[in-house]
């Protein structure tokens, strides 16, 4: 993942540091079990990936 775009796109977003660390953090732990989130948005926009983590 582009993290330097995301978090840029995080603080444009107006969230607090916190906030901005805490998703950095979990996007991380995503990309370490699921392999490069833009890859991945690449290959089929996220879609397997978003039906595997939602919680039925």
């Amino acid at each position: 993942m582009k993290s330097e775009l995301y978090r840029s796109w995080l603080e444009l977003q107006g969230d607090a540091e916190n906030t901005i660390a805490a998703q950095m953090h979990r996007t991380g732990r995503v990309e370490s079990h699921y392999g490069d989130l833009d890859e991945l948005h690449a290959k089929d926009g996220l879609n397997p990936l978003i039906g595997e983590l939602t919680y039925t």
